[in-house]
This record gives C-alpha cells, sequence and structure tokens, in this order.
C-alpha cells in the first residue's frame, strides 16, 4: 500500500466492507477515474487475500496437531502399510 497515496486508508477500509453507501459509490467513482488507484486497490486486495489464506492454513494446521498430532512433515501424507 502506497503511504503516500491520499486514497490508501479509504482504499483499506473498501476493502474491509467499513465504508457507507454513499462512500463506496463516491470511492468507487474516483477508482474508475484513477487507473493507478485501480491498480493499487487490485494489488492490496490481493495482499489481503493471501495473509487470510495463509492464517487461515495455519488454524487448519493447529486444529489438525489437536486432533491428529503434528504436521511437522508440512503436510507429507505416508502411506498406510
Amino acid at each position: 500500500m502506497n503511504k503516500n497515496n491520499p486514497h490508501s486508508k479509504k482504499l483499506v477500509e473498501y476493502l474491509d466492507g467499513n465504508l457507507s453507501a454513499d462512500e463506496i459509490e463516491e470511492f468507487e467513482k474516483t477508482i474508475n477515474e484513477d487507473g493507478d488507484l485501480k491498480k493499487e486497490l487490485v494489488l492490496t486486495g490481493r495482499v489481503i487475500d493471501a495473509i487470510e489464506g495463509h492464517a487461515f492454513k495455519q488454524m487448519l494446521m493447529k486444529i489438525h496437531d489437536q486432533h491428529f498430532g503434528s504436521t511437522g512433515d508440512q503436510g507429507k501424507h505416508s502411506e498406510p502399510s
């Protein structure tokens, strides 16, 4: 995220769903008029998705460890004998 961009805070609020209907309409108009902001929106969304995906994977690994033992082998599965 570009901290020098005056829209950066609004961009995160938009992605998090924390804007009112009027703010969404206004911000989407701004996005459509600013190609660089649109690119930043896409990239920031991808970063957030990756972070959330990693956190979800970590949570699943913890649950697996609690119920089935350690995932120290990083998820490799061995064939039953």
